[in-house]
């Protein structure tokens, strides 16, 4: 029997699985969100900011993530237990990090400061990658990430602070540090930092993370002024953040309308004389402490700290996205064989192309299946990817349905099949086989 309180965790609505029994949900995205994108004079709908305590699990998913829709949560009553809320920060003896926000944003401003001497304490001598937010003003492009230990970076942040954000020091920002990872693998001694906010936790990517040999779960710290450039989250995928401390400044731009910075190809350049119009190209979004913000899929978004900032942040697909990943994979593949054309005679032309497909895009067909076969056997099995959350059977049953979808359709697909028929790659073959069986055998 299912535990009533389950239902409201992780259960969807059963028309949401009639409605999808054929199909996938945000396979052609500018379809999906076509009231957006199709006319450029039409306004935004209204950017919403939820109360978690009044919004269930399944109209979130509904409303925001089948939607693909963004939104600011505010601060749950799980956020207050969080290790990082508790430890990583400080009340500050004095009001130097407001002061250091321009007056517009004052009324936004805490007197808190991120706790250097506890996380140089518990995390000090982690690696992290430390990228410099001059460089990328001056080349547009993000610049080379240069490692460092935490207790190095947290003491130029010290210094960066006491000295008022001066323009003669470079501004470093700590990015994509894997810190859930580092204690999984008991490189770190620690206590789990943060509990996965309940509407994120059906999340394919990081339940298969040691299938595919990565993670997507980062930890950003960064001084005021620093900076994230104009660009989408990887694969197509949804991303959300928590702000543990600090205040960030949010652009987002719906699928289609960052075409008016695409210089060529992939490469935007971002107007900051002419973002667009509020509203109507974008929303800004302002983010403070205890804030946690939904990105959905195919947004792209520029992104600033307007105070000394530690935030959280998850990158992840699930049913409702899947379609979406899988249609940029196949056109990332496109682009890889017109990189290779001149190559195209040779025997192992298509394990060239997968070769370059994961170099260019993080991912190719073989981790690509293997998250599907993997999810698929965990739903089987009734498994969910983290332990504070259970699936009801409608969930495990809308994941199993897209994934027979999706398998359906991969299987007549031409590539698949002469790459099945032509490779010698044992995994490819073994991930593949798995999930064939799953789907032949419901």
């Amino acid at each position: 029997m299912e535990n009533p309180n389950d239902q409201d965790l992780l259960n969807i609505g059963q028309e949401m699985i009639e409605n999808y029994k054929d199909r996938l949900p945000n396979e052609n995205l500018d379809a999906t969100i076509e009231n957006v994108v199709e006319n450029q004079d039409h306004q935004l709908e209204f950017f919403s900011v939820l109360n978690s305590n009044l919004v269930s699990y399944a109209e979130f998913y509904e409303n925001f993530i089948l939607a693909n829709r963004p939104c600011l949560l505010e601060t749950t009553a799980d956020m207050y237990d969080w290790e990082a809320v508790q430890n990583w920060c400080i009340k500050s003896d004095t009001e130097a990090n407001s002061e250091a926000v321009d007056d517009s944003k004052k009324q936004h401003c805490s007197l808190e400061v991120i706790n250097v001497e506890y996380l140089s304490l518990q995390f000090g001598s982690c690696s992290v990658s430390v990228t410099n937010c001059d460089n990328i003003l001056q080349n547009y492009e993000e610049s080379k990430c240069e490692m460092m230990s935490l207790s190095d970076y947290l003491h130029y942040l010290l210094d960066y602070r006491s000295k008022r954000y001066p323009a003669s020091m470079p501004c470093l920002y700590l990015k994509d540090w894997h810190l859930m990872r580092q204690i999984e693998e008991n490189l770190v001694e620690s206590i789990i930092p943060y509990k996965i906010p309940k509407y994120f936790a059906s999340d394919w990517l990081n339940e298969t993370s040691k299938e595919q040999g990565d993670d997507f779960r980062f930890i950003y710290i960064g001084p005021k002024g620093s900076w994230t450039p104009f660009h989408s989250d990887v694969y197509g995928s949804y991303s959300w953040s928590a702000n543990v401390i600090g205040i960030k400044k949010w652009f987002l731009y719906p699928p289609g309308k960052e075409e008016r910075f695409r210089r060529s190809g992939n490469m935007f350049k971002f107007d900051f004389q002419n973002p667009g119009v509020e509203n109507f190209d974008y929303y800004e979004v302002i983010q403070k402490k205890g804030q946690v913000i939904f990105v959905p899929s195919g947004w792209y978004h520029i992104v600033w700290n307007l105070e000394d900032t530690i935030s959280i942040n998850h990158n992840w697909m699930n049913a409702a996205n899947v379609g979406y990943i899988w249609s940029n994979l196949k056109k990332a593949l496109i682009e890889v064989k017109k990189e290779l054309e001149d190559l195209k005679d040779l025997i192992d032309f298509r394990e060239i192309c997968q070769n370059l497909l994961k170099a260019n895009h993080g991912m190719d067909y073989t981790i690509f299946i293997k998250i599907l076969s993997t999810v698929f056997e965990n739903r089987r099995n009734g498994l969910s990817y983290t332990s504070s959350y259970h699936f009801t059977s409608n969930h495990k049953k809308f994941d199993i349905m897209i994934l027979k979808n999706l398998f359906n359709e991969m299987k007549h697909d031409e590539e698949v099949r002469e790459l099945l028929s032509g490779s010698e790659c044992q995994v490819l073959h073994e991930a593949w086989s798995k999930f064939e069986n799953l789907s032949n055998n419901l």
